[in-house]
């Protein structure tokens, strides 16, 4: 893609699919991660937000991908799920940002409490992770009644110390935790020591994709999984009418039995 197309980009340009996370005590859908989609970047969406990096494009591009999440979520449809929407650090940094924030929540009023910021872990900003500023932000995020989460922790630039100073409600656990779970020793009890060391930080586990996978999960105590195994990433439309006709076979099913 061009530097030059990168600037026409509008809404219209922007697809959003969501992938349902589900809590593995209950099975109930704790909430939704908005995935960003567009024609310009078929699966190369990380490709896009390193050239909007390169062109200092990317507080814009990451505060429209954040909008387009907030206004294609059915709030008041979806009552009690929470939308995960990736943020970089270093535009919760940026001198805009709270004007963003203002202007969001005043637009689209449902969302307030609703949105579960996931701090993007790219090396590219490893340094802003001890960043007093970055803290004092995420601080005022909390105090405001946002969540946070911590994504591909083991992945990327956050570590223990951080998960320690930062004290996210949610510390997803990066998809390679998921892969061969069931089958390695090391892996189950880097989990355990997680879950233990954490007790009031609810892990999510990324990229459950067996289910042998995902029972040695519940058997660690997880306390919620996401993976093309639980959900694919689709448009909220479509995870409604399937849930939709669930209910319906499910109801029928009771009626019958």
């Amino acid at each position: 893609m061009d530097a030059h197309v990168l600037k026409e980009l509008t809404y219209e340009d922007f697809q959003f699919v969501y992938q349902p996370i589900y809590a593995l005590n209950s099975w109930e859908t704790l909430g939704f991660e908005a995935l960003l989609r567009t024609a310009f970047a078929k699966g190369q969406i990380e490709e896009l937000f390193s050239l909007a990096r390169r062109h200092n494009y990317l507080y814009k591009l990451d505060t429209m991908a954040i909008e387009g999440a907030v206004k294609h979520f059915p709030f008041d449809v979806l009552k009690s799920e929470d939308v995960f929407i990736n943020v970089f650090p270093s535009t919760l940094l940026h001198p805009h940002f709270q004007l963003f924030l203002t202007y969001l929540l005043n637009t689209y009023k449902n969302a307030k409490h609703r949105i579960v910021w996931e701090l993007n872990e790219t090396l590219h900003e490893k340094i802003l992770w001890e960043s007093p500023a970055l803290f004092a932000r995420v601080m005022i995020l909390k105090e405001a009644g946002f969540k946070i989460a911590i994504d591909d922790f083991g992945a990327g630039a956050a570590a223990m110390r951080q998960v320690s100073m930062y004290e996210p409600h949610y510390m997803k656990l990066d998809r390679s935790y998921a892969e061969g779970l069931a089958d390695c020793k090391q892996k189950k009890d880097l989990i355990d020591l997680l879950v233990n060391y954490y007790p009031h930080t609810n892990l999510i586990l990324e990229g459950v994709e067996r289910d042998k996978d995902l029972a040695a999960a519940i058997s660690l105590n997880l306390h919620a999984a996401q993976g093309y195994l639980l959900g694919m990433p689709q448009s909220i439309s479509s995870y409604l009418t399937y849930n939709k006709y669930r209910s319906l076979f499910r109801r029928e099913r009771l009626l019958n039995s």
